[in-house]
C-alpha cells in the first residue's frame, strides 16, 4: 500500500542519513525512560529547595547531580533537531529541515527557557546565596515538566490498551504534584519577612516566623529543635 510504501522510503532515509533519529528506537526509548526519571525528579525536588531554602553544597554530590541532569536537557534540544517525527498525516517525517522546523515551531522556545543556568551563573559570578533573581530561575525547570504530555503523548497509541490507566497515573500525578508546590507555596509565603509592622508596632510575620521565631526560617540555618519541630508540624 502507499503507506507501507512511504514508511519503506521513511525507514531507508533514517538508514542512508545518520543524522536522524528514529523514534522508536531503543537509543531514544532509553532516552525517553532517564527523562522521566529526571522530570520527577525536578517536580519534587526544585520547588521544595526553592521554598524552605535548601542550599546546595557546592561541588557536592547534588551540585554534580543537578549538574548533569542540566546537560542532559541540553542534550536533549539537539537530539529534538534530529528526532523524526510523525506529521498530521500519521507518515514518520525524515527530512531534517522539515523536522528542524517543526521542533523550531513547536517546543524549542519552552524548553530552552528551561535550561537558563541562572543558578550556576549565580555560584561563578554572584555569591551563590539563596535569595536574589537568580534563585528564582530555578523555577524555569518546571517548565520542562511540559515534556511529560510530549512523552505521553509519543507511546499512548502504542499501549491504546492502557489508556485508561495512563489517563487515572496523569491525574494522580497531577494531583499529587500540585498538592506538592501549594504546600511548598505555603511554606515560602509564611517564610516571608515584610518590613511592615502591625497597629502596635510589631513587625508583620508569616506563619512561620510566628510559630518558630527563627530570623532565618530555613530548615538548612534552623537550629536542631527549630528543625524538628518543623518537620513534626508537616507530618501532622
Amino acid at each position: 500500500s502507499e503507506k507501507d510504501r512511504r514508511a519503506r522510503e521513511s525507514a531507508e532515509d533514517m538508514s542512508s542519513s545518520g543524522m536522524v533519529l528514529n523514534p522508536e528506537s531503543r537509543f531514544r526509548r532509553r532516552w525517553d525512560i532517564t527523562q522521566i526519571f529526571l522530570l520527577l525528579y525536578v517536580a519534587i525536588v526544585v520547588p521544595f529547595r526553592v521554598a524552605f531554602n535548601v542550599k546546595l553544597e557546592l561541588w557536592g554530590f547534588w551540585f554534580f547531580f543537578d549538574l548533569l541532569s542540566d546537560c542532559y536537557f541540553i542534550s536533549d534540544i539537539f537530539l529534538s533537531f534530529q528526532t523524526a517525527y510523525y506529521n498530521e498525516r500519521g507518515e514518520l517525517e525524515t527530512k531534517t529541515d522539515r523536522i528542524f522546523l517543526h521542533y523550531f515551531r513547536t517546543w524549542f522556545v519552552i524548553d530552552f527557557i528551561a535550561c537558563f543556568p541562572g543558578k550556576l551563573i549565580d555560584y561563578m559570578f554572584g555569591d551563590g546565596s539563596e535569595a536574589g533573581l537568580l534563585n528564582l530561575t530555578v523555577l524555569l525547570k518546571l517548565l520542562r515538566l511540559a515534556r511529560v504530555a510530549r512523552l505521553i503523548s509519543r507511546y499512548e497509541a502504542e499501549f491504546h490498551e492502557f489508556l485508561s490507566k495512563i489517563q487515572f497515573g496523569k491525574l494522580a500525578l497531577i494531583m499529587g504534584f500540585l498538592g506538592h508546590w501549594l504546600c511548598c507555596l505555603w511554606f515560602a509565603i509564611g517564610s516571608l519577612h515584610t518590613d511592615a509592622v502591625d497597629q502596635f508596632g510589631e513587625p508583620v510575620q508569616g506563619w512561620v516566623l510566628r510559630t518558630w521565631g527563627a530570623e532565618d526560617s530555613s530548615l538548612s540555618t534552623a537550629t536542631t529543635m527549630d528543625r524538628s519541630a518543623l518537620i513534626r508540624h508537616l507530618q501532622m
